[in-house]
C-alpha cells in the first residue's frame, strides 16, 4: 500500500473549570488508503491504520458506502494504533474511489478510499468431464464431474456419451460409406468425413495409383512423353507405353523442375537448360478487406494461425479496429470489433502470442481525446476477452506531456517472461522519454511489479525468461547495460553498447572495435564475434541467432547493396550478396534447414523474397509485389497488401525453431531460444 500523508485529530474533552487542567485527545487515520486490485465479486482488504496517542482508551466510529465495508465502531488503546480492515467488493472493472468517515466525540475527518475491480477470467475446462471453477488466491481450478453426466457434445464421433471417472465414454459413430475407394473416418468437430484412399505409389515413375471401385488400387500408365529422369537437353528420359525410355531431348521440353516461383527450366535451341526469370507464388488463400479498411498489424504463429488488425483508412472517418485470426487455409477462426468493445480505440501497437497457455496479448491506443492505451489478453482459440488493464490508470507519472498537456503513452513490446507473466515496454513522453517496465501476470492481468528507466532503452527477453535491457537519459549518450531479476531490479550493470540478439544464455552487443561480443550471464566475460572490415562498415538492420551462429544482414552504405553474414565464434563462416542497389533490407528470417528468408524491398514500394541455403548460396528468388512478409509456417507464406492478407504456396520451407523472433513474435514469443 502506498504511503499516505496523516490528517491529525484535535480533539478536545469540553470546557472545563478553570480549576481543571484541559485534556487534549490525539487520534491519527490516514488521509487516502489505497486497497489496491481485487477481482470483481470477490474480495479483497487492506487497513485503515487509528493511532491513539493518548494514555486512555477511545471508541472511534466508522462509517463508508459500497463498494468498500468497514466495522461500524473500533476500540484504540491508549498509545496503541489499530488495523482496522477495509473490505472491497467491487462490482465492475476499473478504479473505484469512495470515502470513509471516522469520528471521535463529535469530532470527524473523511479517509480517500481507491480499489481497482479486476475482471475474472473465464475458466474452461480442458473436456467435457471436467469442471472449473475461480478461486482468488489460485485461479482456475479444476474438478472431476460426476459419473453419468452428459457428455460429447463437441465430439461429433461419439454416440450416448456420459462421464465415468473423468472419462467421456460413449458408442463410436459409424461412418461406413460402402465403398474401398475412400477411408471411414470421423473428425470429432466435423463428424464423418470420407476420405479418399492413398493408394501407395509406384516404383515405376511411368505407372501411377488409382482406385476403382470394384477393384480398389490398381496401376495404370502415365501418359507418354511423360519426363521419368534426367534430361541434358541432349538426351531425356521419357515414359512410352508405361515404360522410361531415353530419346532425343527437344527444344522446350522440360530440364529442370519448377520451384515456388519459377516455372520448369526448358531446353534451348542450343541445347542447354534455361530457366524462366523468377515470378510470383501462387496464392495459396486471400482474404480481402471491407472497402475502405487497410491491414494495420499482423502475426503469424509457426502452426500457420495468422492474428492481424484492420483500421478504418480515412484520417477523418470515426476510429474503428478489428481484431481477425485465421487458420492455414485462410478460413476465419473468430473476428472482434475492438472498437464497439471500447469506443475511440483506433489501432494496435502490439500483439504477442503464448501459445502455450492459449493467450493472445495486445496493446491497442485510441485516437482523440480522451487518450486510451489499453493491455487487453484474450483466449488465442475463440477471441474472448480473459482481462483487461488501462495503462493509463497505472499511475504512471506525466514527466514529458504532449502538446495538449495530456499524458503521451506508447507500448514499445511486449515480451513473455518467467511463469506465463507478460511484460509491458511502456514509453512516457512526446519530446523526452522515462520508461515503465511492467510486468503482469499472464492469467489474470494483475499487475505484479513495475520499475522505471530514464530516457530510451531496449529491452531483450531470453528463451527461459532472463531479461537484459539498455537505457539512457535523453540527454546523455552514457548507455548502461543490465540484467533486469523479476523484481524489475537491476541485478548486474555495466557499460555497453547496444545488445542486438540472446545466443543462449547470453546477451549479444556490439564490441568496440565494430564487432559482435555475447556477453556471460553475469556480464563480466565475453566470446567475440568478428567481422570483416568490410562488413563492419555496413549498417546491420537484423541480426538473428541460431545454435552457435549469429545470422546478419547487412546494408551497404557505399553501393546500397544487401548481404547477408554467417559467424560463429572466432570466424565469419560466409557473407554472400542478396540484392544489388537500389534495394533495401525489410525482414530476415531463419529456416529449419540453417538456411535464411531475406525481403528486399525497392524504392517502387515493390519486393523481393530470396532463400539462401546453411550455405549461403541462393536457392530460389521470387517476387512480391505490394506484399509484405508477415510470417513463415511450413510450406506456407503469409503476407500483408494494404487491404488484404494473401497465403503464398512455398513448398519444402519450415521456420526455425529457434533464433530471434520477428518484431511481433514467433509463435507468440519474444523469446530467445
Amino acid at each position: 500500500m502506498r504511503a499516505a500523508p496523516l490528517v491529525s485529530l484535535l480533539i478536545l474533552a469540553g470546557c472545563r473549570p478553570s480549576s481543571v487542567s484541559q485534556l487534549a485527545l490525539d487520534v491519527d487515520v490516514p488521509e487516502a488508503v489505497a486497497c489496491g486490485q481485487a477481482f470483481v465479486g470477490f474480495e479483497g482488504t487492506c487497513p485503515v491504520t487509528v493511532t491513539n496517542r493518548t494514555l486512555r482508551a477511545v471508541s472511534v466510529s466508522l462509517q463508508s458506502a459500497a463498494p468498500f465495508e468497514l466495522p461500524s465502531e473500533v476500540e484504540v488503546p491508549g498509545g496503541a494504533s489499530t488495523d482496522v480492515p477495509v473490505r472491497f467488493h467491487p462490482t465492475s472493472a476499473g478504479v473505484t474511489m469512495g470515502v470513509a468517515t471516522a469520528r471521535f466525540e463529535g469530532h470527524g475527518v473523511e479517509v480517500r478510499l481507491s480499489g481497482e475491480g479486476v475482471v475474472v477470467p473465464p475458466c474452461a475446462p480442458s473436456d467435457d468431464c471436467r469442471e472449473q471453477r475461480f478461486e482468488p488466491q489460485r485461479g482456475c481450478v479444476e474438478s472431476v464431474r460426476a459419473d453419468g453426466a452428459p457428455c460429447g457434445a463437441t465430439n461429433a464421433c461419439l454416440v450416448n456419451a456420459t462421464c465415468r471417472g473423468g472419462q467421456c465414454v460413449g458408442a463410436a459413430r459409424s461412418c461406413d460409406d460402402k465403398s474401398v475407394c475412400t477411408a471411414d473416418a470421423c473428425d470429432p468437430s466435423r463428424g464423418c468425413l470420407p476420405e479418399a484412399v492413398a493408394c501407395a505409389p509406384s516404383a515405376n515413375p511411368c505407372l501411377t495409383s488409382v482406385c476403382e471401385a470394384r477393384l480398389g488400387c490398381v496401376t495404370q500408365p502415365v501418359l507418354d512423353g511423360v519426363s521419368c529422369g534426367a534430361n541434358d537437353c541432349h538426351l531425356a528420359n521419357v515414359c512410352v507405353g508405361g515404360q522410361c525410355v531415353e530419346r532425343a531431348a527437344p527444344e522446350g521440353s522440360a530440364c529442370a523442375p519448377a520451384t515456388a516461383c519459377r516455372g520448369a527450366g526448358r531446353c534451348s535451341a542450343t541445347r542447354s537448360c534455361e530457366a524462366p526469370p523468377p515470378g510470383r507464388p501462387v496464392e495459396a488463400f486471400r482474404v480481402q478487406l471491407p472497402p475502405g479498411r487497410v491491414v494495420q498489424t499482423s502475426l503469424v504463429s509457426t502452426t500457420g494461425v495468422t492474428y492481424f488488425s484492420h483500421r478504418v483508412e480515412a484520417s477523418t472517418a470515426p476510429a474503428s479496429v478489428v481484431l481477425v485470426s485465421i487458420d492455414r487455409q485462410g478460413r476465419s477462426r473468430f473476428e472482434v470489433d475492438l472498437t464497439a468493445e471500447t469506443p475511440g480505440l483506433g489501432g494496435i501497437e502490439q500483439l504477442m502470442l503464448d501459445a502455450p497457455n492459449h493467450r493472445l496479448f495486445l496493446a491497442a491506443f485510441g485516437r482523440g481525446l480522451p487518450r486510451r492505451n489499453v493491455l487487453r489478453a484474450r483466449e488465442s482459440r475463440t477471441g474472448v476477452l480473459v482481462w483487461q488493464r488501462d495503462l493509463r490508470a497505472l499511475g504512471i507519472s506525466t514527466v514529458n506531456p504532449d502538446d495538449d498537456g495530456q499524458l503521451f503513452l506508447q507500448v514499445h513490446r511486449l515480451a513473455l517472461v518467467g511463469g506465463g507473466d507478460v511484460l509491458a515496454h511502456v514509453v512516457e513522453g512526446y519530446g523526452l522519454h522515462q520508461v515503465s517496465l511492467s510486468a503482469f501476470d499472464g492469467r489474470t492481468g494483475v499487475e505484479r511489479w513495475r520499475a522505471q528507466r530514464p530516457g530510451h532503452g531496449e529491452l531483450l527477453v531470453s528463451g527461459d525468461g532472463q531479461t537484459w535491457g539498455r537505457w539512457a537519459p535523453c540527454d546523455s549518450g552514457e548507455f548502461r547495460f543490465s540484467r533486469i531479476e523479476a523484481t524489475g531490479q537491476s541485478s548486474i550493470e555495466v557499460q555497453r553498447l547496444s545488445p542486438v540478439a540472446v545466443l543462449g544464455d547470453s546477451a549479444v552487443g556490439w564490441a568496440p572495435d565494430g564487432g559482435l561480443a555475447a556477453l556471460s550471464p553475469d556480464l563480466q566475460r565475453e566470446r567475440r564475434f568478428p567481422l570483416s572490415a568490410w562488413d563492419r562498415d555496413g549498417n546491420y538492420r537484423h541480426v538473428r541467432a541460431q545454435g552457435d551462429e549469429l545470422t546478419l544482414l547487412v546494408n551497404d552504405w557505399l553501393s546500397n547493396s544487401i548481404s547477408l553474414v554467417r559467424t560463429r565464434e572466432a570466424q565469419v563462416r560466409w557473407t554472400a550478396r542478396v540484392d544489388s542497389p537500389p534495394a533495401w533490407p525489410r525482414r530476415l528470417d531463419l529456416v529449419a534447414d540453417g538456411g535464411a528468408v531475406v525481403s528486399p524491398g525497392f524504392p517502387d514500394g515493390g519486393a523481393a523474397l530470396v532463400l539462401l541455403s546453411n550455405e549461403g548460396r541462393e536457392v530460389e528468388r521470387c517476387l512480391m509485389g505490394e506484399r509484405l512478409l508477415s510470417g513463415i509456417t511450413d510450406d506456407l507464406l503469409v503476407t500483408t497488401e494494404k487491404t488484404a492478407v494473401v497465403g503464398l504456396r512455398f513448398p519444402g520451407v519450415v521456420p526455425a525453431t529457434s533464433g530471434l523472433p520477428s518484431p511481433n513474435g514467433v509463435d507468440g514469443t519474444h523469446r530467445w531460444r
